[in-house]
């Protein structure tokens, strides 16, 4: 499964280092790492488009939310106009767009990484609707 990655590096980039590890650990393509990408000297355009292009390639975008920032909604927007999951990890804000039914929010990274799990899982057996389960209700793995 593809995975794209949304926060704000400036206030986050130790939890977003640890965040990016976790995901590819865990066996899934993250579609652009623009954390640890070389970007000094290229075009801002460019730049935005890669980062579209890599939230519309994925099949889910985790945002990891932050007091500051405008990009990681800006990709979020895009994620759900796209009709694709969001996953909002540690939300700090109640925002409107978090009641959406695409969006699932999670307090922590172990709760969203075992949600991700069962996603998957259900993603492969044609349930998509077992992306709107509440992450804290018993999951069956068998």
């Amino acid at each position: 499964m593809k995975v794209y990655i949304a926060g704000n590096p400036k206030t986050h980039k130790r939890r977003l280092e640890e965040l990016f590890s976790a995901i590819q650990e865990a066996g899934y393509e993250i579609t652009r790492d623009w954390l640890h990408a070389d970007e000094l000297g290229k075009p801002r355009q460019l730049i935005a488009e890669l980062d579209l292009a890599a939230v519309h390639e994925a099949d889910i975008l985790i945002l990891l939310d932050a007091e500051q920032g405008w990009g990681m909604y800006v990709e979020m927007g895009a994620a759900l106009a796209w009709d694709k999951p969001v996953f909002v990890l540690d939300p700090i804000y109640n925002q409107i767009f978090f009641s959406l039914p695409q969006v699932t929010l999670f307090d922590g990274r172990h709760q969203l990484l075992a949600h991700l799990n069962w996603w998957e899982r259900d993603r492969k057996e044609g349930r998509r609707e077992a992306r709107m389960r509440d992450p804290g209700e018993d999951h069956d793995d068998s």
